[in-house]
């Protein structure tokens, strides 16, 4: 077996084990289950998805925005931290992006990443959160900040509660009490009153037709074609080996 030949099977799979480290970590990747924009201007935002109790969420935050000065583009802030010439020099001051959990001074998102791409894992507590930036002074501040909520794609996520009637199964004939209209004196007897006014209408019956949650099951097209990369891997290597070895007693 020649050089090139080497070369082209190593090339191979090199190749093969790369996209099964691919196929590995997209699959792992968790569902994107809400999708937030924050302003610079203070405001707050809330998530359009209530967080499940006790289940674990990743919040992804990215983006920069900008806080005044000249040129605007060196006064730059990202969720974590400011700089005042472009990024060449970063500082981790008060400014930047909080949850609602978190007190002023106490953001969580970890070391500087220079392409401004942080994460936090959070525990949900059954209601929604809220994201704001803060800054002490929002007149000259530009742009916004994007999220995005990850959960586990094999967790169901909680439907949106539905409210529900607050009319009794058992609905009352009537709440307007009969009124007893007292009648002249008449010599003709008095008429009883009709019998179908008085006949108590039967409940109704109340169909549920909220959806029932279904648990979400995992695709399987992603463990197919790592299966199918395992085992072109698996014969390539063998292949590669069976080669080598008729070259060396040759």
């Amino acid at each position: 077996m020649n050089k090139k030949s080497v070369i082209l099977f190593s090339v191979l799979l090199l190749f093969c084990v790369f996209i099964i480290g691919e196929i590995i970590v997209v699959d792992a990747t968790d569902d994107v289950l809400d999708v937030l924009e924050v302003s610079s201007s203070g405001t707050s935002v809330v998530s359009n998805i209530a967080l499940q109790d006790e289940v674990s969420y990743e919040i992804v935050v990215s983006g920069v925005y900008y806080t005044g000065g000249t040129p605007i583009i060196n006064y730059a802030h990202d969720a974590m931290y400011a700089t005042q010439n472009n990024w060449v020099a970063h500082t981790n001051d008060q400014s930047g992006l909080y949850i609602d959990q978190w007190a002023v001074g106490s953001k969580q998102w970890g070391t500087y990443n220079a392409d401004h791409i942080y994460r936090h894992t959070i525990v949900g507590n059954g209601s929604k959160i809220s994201f704001r930036i803060y800054d002490t002074s929002y007149s000259d501040n530009r742009g916004s900040l994007n999220i995005q909520i990850l959960g586990s794609p094999t967790t169901p996520q909680a439907p949106t509660p539905t409210p529900t009637s607050t009319t009794p199964d058992n609905t009352p004939t009537s709440t307007t009490p009969t009124q007893n209209t007292p009648t002249s004196p008449s010599t003709s007897p008095t008429q009883p009153d009709d019998p179908s006014s008085t006949a108590p209408t039967p409940p109704t019956t109340q169909t549920n037709t909220t959806p029932i949650a279904t648990e979400q099951t995992e695709p399987f097209g992603n463990t197919f074609v790592i299966v199918t990369a395992l085992v072109v891997t698996v014969t390539v290597t063998t292949i590669l080996i069976f080669t080598l070895r008729k070259t060396s007693k040759t």
